[in-house]
């Protein structure tokens, strides 16, 4: 075989190892402990391959053998070791592999001599390099829409939190607007920052203007390098074309999530639903049928009604609520009671231990609210209580106000573990009460109906005739007295 193709064959045959796992490794917390998970490699090539790892921080991740040589049909498990990691995982990491392909009458050095050897020209040898990414992997693209994650030859390494898996959210929502202020206005903005300035301006100009509503974002990259962002897109713009335009939510996608980080995006595309000012992350299995069910979860109203007749029984079922008071007669204020109100819920779906409620302020409503809470719900109105434990809690500030929905997760956040300015609620008025209170609402009812006397047309006619002819009839000669004087002549 000659020179040249020898060479042909020894980069052909570097390129022959197989992995098992191929496509990932991965570690799941809790991270005090040393993680551990065995990588099969398959020298599936008619030469001997020699290999060795390189790793960006070789001090959290150990291969073990970090070198060695596969013989042909061969195969050696390779033992990968996640050190104890203090905080949070690295977002990033960068690991290779390098494969050498050796001839027969090569005699290579042992141990790491091979590579350090002036003998063994190994950089002009073939080599297989792997890049291992360090992500967390919080979503999957699966092979049912044709998609793939990664290039070929690559392997991914990620780090799961297992409580920020949720199919219903993530623990980790983002105030886009504080950290669109944060990134806009540092002094020393990283290189991400100022690269990205244009799209991190879009994002951050949609944001303020859907603050006090919802709209997705797609955190993607090049359409023409990645073409899983252009499936994911498409895919997205008809689900969301699908929506009624009453509940349809904006829709932006960014062309490259090199600042994502910041928002705590640490996946690839990655699917979020901005509400009142709130980012939250999809964070199920791609699939076609889960971003269904987890927009249909979004995009659900999550606010309940309750009124005088149900209100004790909520209180009782559900240790923690917030309440709007609102007057349905008084139209700005019924306003904030409908979509806005749904909204601010939702911007608190992650807790769970918190339900948000709305009651109207009328009729007998009013006289609950009244007597329960000491409020007049009509000033000013709307108004937000927290309740709890038989105790209530004011909204001190105006939700007229614009990012109020913001202002509000932060009372709840506060003000709940706040064992000041609780005020407990009243005893429920009794049934005499009531009854007392719709007899005077009865009354008062009447008392304000205008009265109306309506004459007949007939009737009324005819006494008005009757008058007239009496008075002419005065005034006729019939009844003419002539006047006689009555003092003797």
């Amino acid at each position: 075989m000659s020179s040249d193709g020898l060479e042909q064959a020894l980069m052909t045959a570097a390129g022959q190892m197989k992995l098992t796992p191929k496509d990932q490794i991965t570690f799941t917390g809790p991270f005090d402990q040393i993680k551990v998970v065995d990588l099969n490699m398959l020298n599936e090539s008619k030469f001997r391959l020699a290999y060795k790892f390189r790793c960006t921080r070789p001090e959290g991740l150990k291969f073990r053998p970090g070198y060695g040589m596969v013989r042909p049909g061969k195969e050696r498990i390779v033992k990968v070791r996640c050190l104890p990691i203090t905080g949070n995982p690295p977002a990033k990491d960068r690991c290779t592999l390098v494969v050498v392909a050796l001839s027969d009458d090569q005699k290579p050095a042992k141990g790491t001599k091979f590579w350090k050897d002036p003998d063994n020209p190994v950089k002009e040898m073939a080599r297989y390099s792997i890049e291992v990414n360090c992500v967390w992997l919080t979503m999957i693209v699966q092979s049912t829409f044709g998609l793939s994650w990664l290039l070929p030859g690559l392997l991914l390494v990620a780090w799961i939190d297992p409580t920020s898996r949720l199919a219903e959210g993530t623990n980790e929502a983002v105030e886009v607007l504080t950290k669109c202020n944060e990134l806009l206005n540092a002094k020393t903005s990283s290189w991400k920052v100022r690269m990205f300035w244009r799209q991190l301006l879009r994002l951050c100009a949609m944001a303020n203007r859907y603050f006090d509503n919802h709209l997705i974002v797609l955190f993607c990259g090049s359409t023409k390098r990645y073409p899983v962002c252009k499936k994911v897109d498409e895919m997205l713009r008809q689900r969301i074309s699908n929506i009624s335009s009453e509940g349809r939510p904006a829709y932006i996608k960014t062309d490259n999530f090199a600042f994502g980080e910041d928002f705590s995006v640490h996946h690839f595309p990655a699917l979020t639903y901005a509400v009142a000012g709130r980012l939250f992350h999809f964070t199920d299995i791609w699939s076609e049928e889960a971003v269904d069910r987890w927009m249909s979860q979004m995009l659900t109203s999550s606010v309940r009604l309750v009124d005088s007749t149900n209100f004790e029984e909520v209180r009782q079922r559900y240790a923690t609520s917030v309440v709007l008071l609102y007057s349905q007669e008084n139209e700005l204020c019924a306003a904030y009671a409908g979509k806005w109100w749904d909204y601010v819920a939702k911007s608190v779906y992650d807790r769970k231990d918190i339900d948000f409620f709305k009651l109207e302020c009328s009729g007998v409503n009013g006289f609950f609210v009244e007597q329960r809470f000491s409020i007049d719900c009509t000033t000013p109105c709307p108004q937000v209580v927290l309740v709890a434990n038989n105790h209530i809690k004011m909204f001190p500030l105006s939700i007229y106000s614009r990012g109020a929905a913001a202002q509000i997760r932060h009372f709840i956040e506060t003000e709940i573990t706040n064992p000041e300015g609780w005020q407990e609620l009243m005893a429920e008025p009794s049934d005499l009460e009531y009854l007392v209170f719709e007899m005077e609402l009865a009354l008062a009812s009447r008392m304000q109906r205008p009265l109306y006397i309506v004459t007949g047309f007939t009737g009324g006619f005819g006494v008005i005739v009757l008058a007239v002819s009496i008075f002419w009839g005065l005034k006729g000669n019939a009844f003419t007295v002539p006047l006689r004087p009555v003092l003797p002549k």
